[in-house]
């Protein structure tokens, strides 16, 4: 199912991509440029393809560990019973691991894998380390502050028993994630101060690879000259069209809504329901990105994927008092058929993805411009 389903969306490295690999902190930090910095030394005074090529094969490397640690995901929610097998089914079909295909090379895939080895180092109480992979996420890309970091907390709060008091529960909690939290006060203090010298210099760099021409460098290195009121401004009076877009939501929300009943049902075995409106939450916190910038599909299908982490987390953090196979049978047919719904959308839907394409419905199939692209008014 992982395998078909990737290869719906898999794409190749997109220029916009790209240009984050080349991104560096030669100037001075700047943001999603830590990535950029490590790789430097590997495309340094190398022709254009082959920089290109060194690029894809590092993002191969990502996607395919990504991969692994999805798949490792499943398995894990899968030993729940019958509804964690089909809730897992459920995701490795849908929305969001085609969209992550169709977005390789992109640093979404690092994210993805940081939040998985955070949410591993919790369950196992690392949180010092856990804390470290949260703040390496956030110099990866500012995304990681709703897309990973909620889960993990969510997750480290799963692990607070709820018969201690509150200080000896919450204080290890925000003293781990103290670290994180202070990187992302500078990330935010940094980006007010990048001076247009600095881009120009950033600029310079990028186009010296011969790489990128000038359009695709300026798309990059936008960002770094746009403030987070600026893209607010910009992006936000679009927020509820990008959200409730039908063709989005109808391969989208079916899943979601698959994955967040099974992490509810298993928080009431585990007497922790008070958790699952924060479950909820978590889930639907990449939905926020749309308020800052305007990739429909991609970020509604990150929505889908942390729905699944969340309940990853649930499965490997929650200490249940009733057995999941004892739940009411009920709620397991309910469940079930939640996840096959969920399923017969994303195999009967078409999914929207970046660049104006729809997904290639099945391993061998192209994906195809579902509208015509708009012409001069």
């Amino acid at each position: 199912m992982l395998v078909v389903t990737v290869c719906r969306g898999l794409d190749h490295v997109s220029v916009y991509a790209l240009g984050h690999w080349l991104l560096t902190w030669d100037f001075g930090y700047v943001k999603r440029g830590l990535l950029g910095t490590l790789l430097h030394p590997l495309i340094l005074n190398k022709q254009p393809t082959e920089v290109r090529e060194i690029v894809a094969m590092v993002a191969s490397v990502v996607f395919t560990l990504l991969a692994i640690a999805l798949w490792l995901a499943a398995r894990r929610v899968a030993r729940v019973g019958g509804f964690g097998a089909l809730s897992s089914l459920a995701f490795l079909a849908s929305s969001g691991v085609i969209g992550m295909a169709s977005t390789f090379g992109y640093l979404d895939h690092v994210l993805g894998g940081v939040t998985f080895l955070a949410l591993v180092a919790v369950s196992s109480g690392r949180l010092a380390l856990a804390a470290l992979l949260c703040t390496f996420g956030l110099a990866v890309h500012e995304l990681f502050l709703l897309y990973g970091l909620p889960v993990v907390f969510f997750a480290m709060c799963l692990r607070r028993s709820p018969a201690e008091s509150p200080l000896r529960g919450w204080l290890p909690l925000l003293v781990t994630l103290m670290l994180p939290f202070a990187f992302l006060a500078y990330v935010y203090y940094a980006q007010t101060t990048v001076s247009s010298s600095r881009v120009a210099l950033l600029r310079a760099e990028m186009l010296s690879t011969r790489t990128l021409d000038e359009p695709a460098v300026g798309s990059v290195l936008y960002q770094l000259e746009s403030s987070f009121r600026g893209n607010f401004a910009q992006h936000a009076r679009r927020f509820p069209e990008h959200v409730l877009d039908w063709k989005i939501g109808r391969i989208s929300w079916p899943t979601v809504a698959s994955l967040l009943a099974s992490s509810a049902a298993l928080l009431w075995s585990a007497g922790r329901a008070r958790l699952v409106p924060l479950a909820a939450f978590v889930s639907l916190a990449p939905l926020g990105i749309h308020a800052f910038a305007q990739d429909a599909s991609r970020f509604t299908y990150m929505a889908v994927v942390q729905s699944f982490f969340c309940l990853y987390a649930v499965v490997s953090g929650a200490r249940p008092t009733v057995p999941p196979r004892a739940l009411p049978q009920t709620i397991r047919a309910a469940l079930m058929a939640t996840a096959l719904l969920a399923i017969a959308a994303s195999v009967h839907w078409r999914a929207p993805l970046m660049g104006r394409l729809i997904d290639g419905k099945g391993m061998f199939a192209p994906r195809a411009q579902p509208l015509a692209q708009p012409g001069p008014r």
